[in-house]
């Protein structure tokens, strides 16, 4: 029995890779594409704090921007990996959606991304969307996080992708505009 404990709770390395460079406070541009993809996004700024949970096997992520119409945004995340699907997995609930959002992925070490379907009832429609998201994590403390929807001719198209750099440790509790 304890053997089976010990190979369902096994260290995912590849996701404490990803836990250790996810950590911290970063500063957000988020970039809205209402218009569509090919016209000029909306864009807000924002700040994410990532944090570890369950000695490293979760994360636990905070999400919030000025929106449209100086709305806020507020996001809440957890991802983890499944060992039994062996796929990354998560949920995700913000304040434009009363429904919640559920993730599942796989993580590619070359390129440091994870790319995830994303499903969630559609706050419009009510029906089941299902997104593809790209959590790309780049050099030098930066990540781009992109979301891709379904368009009215049956493919993906980009909604939003949220750009982000770490902050320096003695800025983390200071929000973005005012830092000394």
């Amino acid at each position: 029995r304890r053997e089976m404990l010990n190979k369902l709770l096994a260290d995912p390395a590849k996701f404490k890779e990803l836990v250790k460079a996810s950590e911290g406070v970063w500063d957000a541009t988020m970039r809205f594409y209402a218009a569509g993809p090919d016209k000029p996004p909306q864009e807000f700024k924002g700040t994410e704090t990532v944090r570890a949970a369950a000695d490293g096997l979760f994360l636990i992520t905070e999400f919030e921007a000025d929106f449209v119409g100086g709305k806020k945004f507020r996001g809440y995340g957890i991802t983890g990996y499944d060992t039994r699907k062996r796929k990354i997995v998560g949920t995700w609930a913000d304040n434009m959606n009363t429904s919640i959002g559920t993730l599942t992925g796989d993580y590619d070490p070359k390129s440091k991304t994870v790319t995830y379907s994303f499903e969630i009832p559609d706050p419009g429609t009510g029906q089941m969307r299902k997104d593809k998201h790209v959590d790309e994590h780049k050099a030098d403390g930066h990540k781009l996080y992109t979301i891709y929807g379904a368009t009215a001719s049956g493919g993906q198209g980009k909604l939003m992708e949220i750009e982000t750099k770490r902050r320096k440790d003695g800025d983390a509790g200071k929000p973005p505009d005012k830092k000394e």
